[in-house]
């Protein structure tokens, strides 16, 4: 079945109407390429328009929206990690907070997505494992077991910031990657959701005395 465009003249098929109940024949009168063209222009006039009409409707149907992004990125997967990967570099310090936050916010998600990521990616973290064993040979001083029994006692088996006794990792006070030692004095246990939320990052306190 056929019908023709109300505004460009042409036959097209019917299908290439867009439906409505109100219209004799149950289609519009005009095509879906003359009605996007039309769409094109109006944002191209008044685009701020558009896209507050956008936010608006996002910010009142969250559900929708999420859902609606979700399927776009699954269809357009390359398209959409393009876009992702641009966002990243032209917002490095809000990516990396928001990838901080995720990360303290769903520590079992990224335990099981870090698992999942080592089992597909086996030789590049095998990679990474060795530069990162490397970059610890590298750095001054080494500790012993004894040494770091001793921190443990001294801060009650508990995490030096929240005082926790769950998840304790030995964590270095003056990062090896800002120029730390690897000396007894410069380890601190801390508790895995301090320690990720502490990163890379140098907190003036103390050192451990030994």
């Amino acid at each position: 079945m056929n019908k023709v465009c109300s505004n460009c003249h042409k036959k097209l098929d019917i299908d290439v109407f867009s439906k409505h109940f109100e219209c004799s024949d149950g289609h519009l009168g005009q095509c879906k390429f003359c009605i996007n063209e039309k769409q094109k222009i109006r944002y191209k006039n008044n685009p701020q328009k558009y896209l507050n009409r956008s936010k608006k409707w996002r910010k009142e149907n969250p559900e929708k929206s999420n859902q609606q992004r979700q399927r776009w990125a699954s269809k357009n997967r390359e398209k959409s990690n393009a876009i992702k990967t641009k966002w990243r570099i032209n917002n490095l310090e809000k990516s990396n907070e928001c990838s901080k936050n995720w990360r303290i916010n769903n520590p079992e998600k990224m335990n099981a997505n870090g698992r999942k990521w080592r089992k597909e990616n086996y030789e590049k973290w095998s990679l990474i494992n060795r530069r990162n064993q490397y970059k610890r040979r590298l750095a001054i001083g080494r500790f012993t077991n004894e040494e770091w029994l001793r921190i443990l006692k001294k801060h009650d088996n508990s995490c030096a910031q929240c005082g926790t006794k769950e998840k304790i990792t030995i964590d270095h006070i003056i990062p090896i990657s800002k120029g730390g030692a690897n000396w007894a004095n410069n380890l601190q246990p801390l508790c895995l959701h301090c320690n990720v939320k502490k990163y890379n990052k140098v907190i003036e306190r103390p050192l451990v005395s030994i």
